[in-house]
């Protein structure tokens, strides 16, 4: 986009050619996830998701000018979604997509191997569900899962970092990848902190961070209810876990380090926003829809 904005076209100086996408990237993202959550819901609760997101601060900025945050939080959740939509319903192109949605958020950053580690977490704890989509042979299965990862594998390699292929000593090149993900791991002195979770109840809107814990109250409440409930505790706390351990890299003002917890945020907010809907509803004998809308 740089090349034909700036070099070529001459429109826009060189930081606003690079940067110009981020905004269409995330409308169609927002897109995308209205449409999830609303087949999950209905429309207003995807509408109540979407406006938590986007009243939140460092979504709204970093939406302008975050060539690697903002595009890792919007396809890291856009492969978990396809993951979920390929359990429920066992459609391969859900499967392909998850795949090849994974490849692309592995070449934004390799923070992107957290995705199979929550999934598998996930698979492992969750609740069984009713009425689960139609199954496929254990060896078909396998067959398409290596064809997905072969895909995902394929995307890496072209996009993830392109000069590797033109360096002469792709040893030294490997040294160095090994010796900066240990830096950013767990190469640290730190100790154990709650610096992430100090960071999110310091800077997140009050209404967000409110309807987000009552949410989080409702999920850990009715957890046997839906599977999706432990999906979303794991996606939202995970993250911020992970930082928190000993050796790790602090980042001072970094909420953009573990970024992709925003999404389950909003998504827990906006069931906090419905059960308590649903609780005033019952109290006055009212509609709880109406009184959503009369809140939005």
């Amino acid at each position: 986009v740089k090349r034909i904005l700036h070099d070529t076209l001459h429109l826009y100086d060189p930081v606003a050619a690079r940067h110009i996408v981020l905004p269409f990237l995330s409308a169609v993202f927002l897109i995308f996830f209205f449409y999830s959550v609303k087949r999950h819901g209905d429309e207003l609760k995807g509408l109540i998701a979407v406006g938590f997101l986007l009243s939140f601060p460092y979504y709204w900025g970093y939406s302008f000018n975050n060539l690697k945050d903002i595009p890792l939080l919007i396809f890291f959740s856009l492969t978990l979604m396809a993951f979920v939509e390929w359990d429920y319903t066992r459609k391969l192109r859900f499967l392909y997509g998850f795949f090849i949605l994974w490849g692309c958020t592995l070449s934004i950053k390799i923070y992107a191997f957290l995705v199979p580690v929550l999934l598998i977490l996930w698979l492992l704890i969750r609740p069984q569900r009713k009425g689960q989509g139609g199954s496929i042979p254990w060896l078909q299965l396998a067959l398409h899962v290596l064809l997905g990862f072969s895909l995902a594998v394929a995307i890496v390699l072209v996009l993830y970092a392109p000069a590797f292929w033109i360096v002469e000593d792709k040893w030294s090149f490997f040294q160095f990848w090994r010796d900066r993900l240990k830096e950013i791991t767990w190469g640290q002195h730190n100790p154990f902190n709650l610096h992430p979770f100090i960071q999110v109840f310091f800077r997140t809107p009050v209404l967000v961070l409110l309807f987000a814990m009552l949410g989080i109250f409702k999920a850990l409440k009715d957890y046997g209810k839906s599977p999706l409930y432990s999906l979303l505790l794991l996606w939202l706390f995970l993250p911020m876990a992970i930082i928190c351990l000993p050796g790790t890299l602090i980042y001072h003002n970094g909420m953009r380090h573990f970024i992709v917890f925003l999404v389950p945020l909003c998504l827990l907010a906006m069931i906090g926003l419905v059960a308590g809907a649903g609780f005033i509803a019952d109290r006055i004998k009212a509609d709880s829809k109406m009184i959503l809308r009369g809140g939005a």
